[in-house]
C-alpha cells in the first residue's frame, strides 16, 4: 500500500516536472476576426491566435487564451492573470510603466467606415453632428475632445461587425475601426458595394504587444522570438494571409 502511494506520488511529481509553463494570452470582446475566430471553446485560430500559437512553439511553452473585458485588462497584466495582450500599445493603458512592452510588431491604423453614398469625411470637423459607431471601453485620443463634448455622438457595442451592420442599415452614420479588421469583415460580410474608407484618418499606430511582469516567458526572450519572426516573413506572411 505505502509502495503504490510513492509511486503515485512519484509520477504526479514526474508529471509536474516535464509540465511546460503557461502563456495565457488575453483577447478582448471586440477583437473580432481576423485578429480572432472564434469556436465552441473559445478563440481558435486568426492573427492573435496564430501569432501566440508560434511564439509558444518557439518558446517552447503551452499557451492558452483568455477574454478578459477591456476594464480589467490592466490589472490582470499587472497580477499576472494574463500574461500577453498583442494588439496593445502604451497609449492605450492608464499605467503603461506596470507592464513590459515587447517590440513593435506591425503597423495599425484607426479608419473611419461610411455608406457609399454618404458625403465623403476628410477632416475632424466633417464628423461634428454624426452619431459614430464606437467600440464599448475603448479610447479614441484623437477625437476625444469631440466625443466629451457632444460634438459627435458616441454609440458603443461590444462588436465592430454590429457596427458596421447597424452602418449599413442607416443607424449609425460613421464607424471607427482599424484598418486591418475594417477591411476584413467589410470583405467577408459582402458589405463592399454598401460601405467604404472615408478620408479621414484618425490616428496611425505601432501594434506593440504589452507583456505581463509575471509573464514565464521574459521580455528579452519575447523580444528575440518576435524578431525572427519578423527577419524570416512569419508575420508579414500572416497579415498578408488576411489581407487577400
Amino acid at each position: 500500500m505505502k509502495l503504490g502511494l510513492v509511486l503515485f506520488i512519484c509520477i504526479i511529481w514526474f508529471e509536474t516536472a516535464l509540465a511546460k509553463p503557461q502563456l495565457v494570452v488575453n483577447y478582448a470582446p471586440s477583437d473580432n476576426a481576423p485578429y480572432v475566430f472564434l469556436g465552441p471553446r473559445g478563440a481558435e485560430s486568426g492573427i492573435i491566435v496564430e501569432l501566440m500559437d508560434e511564439l509558444a512553439r518557439r518558446a517552447d511553452v503551452d499557451v492558452s487564451y483568455q477574454q478578459v473585458a477591456r476594464k480589467r485588462l490592466e490589472y490582470s497584466l499587472q497580477n499576472g492573470k494574463i500574461h500577453v495582450v498583442v494588439t496593445s500599445n502604451p497609449k492605450w493603458l492608464a499605467e503603461p510603466d506596470k507592464v513590459d512592452w515587447a517590440l513593435p510588431i506591425f503597423d495599425e491604423k484607426n479608419v473611419i467606415v461610411i455608406r457609399r453614398d454618404s458625403p465623403n469625411i476628410i477632416k475632424v470637423e466633417d464628423l461634428i453632428g454624426l452619431t459614430l459607431g464606437t467600440v464599448l471601453g475603448y479610447a479614441y485620443p484623437e477625437i476625444d475632445n469631440e466625443l466629451t463634448n457632444g460634438l459627435v455622438v458616441r454609440s458603443d457595442s461590444l462588436e465592430v461587425m454590429h457596427n458596421l451592420t447597424r452602418l449599413k442599415a442607416g443607424r449609425l452614420d460613421a464607424v471607427v475601426t482599424s484598418d486591418i479588421q475594417g477591411a476584413w469583415l467589410i470583405k467577408e460580410s459582402g458589405y463592399q458595394n454598401d460601405l467604404v474608407f472615408a478620408s479621414f484618418l484618425v490616428s496611425e499606430q505601432k501594434i506593440t504587444p504589452a507583456i505581463s511582469k509575471l509573464s514565464p516567458v521574459p521580455l528579452e526572450q519575447v523580444n528575440q522570438i518576435l524578431q525572427s519572426m519578423l527577419d524570416d516573413g512569419f508575420i508579414a506572411k500572416l497579415l498578408q494571409k488576411y489581407s487577400d
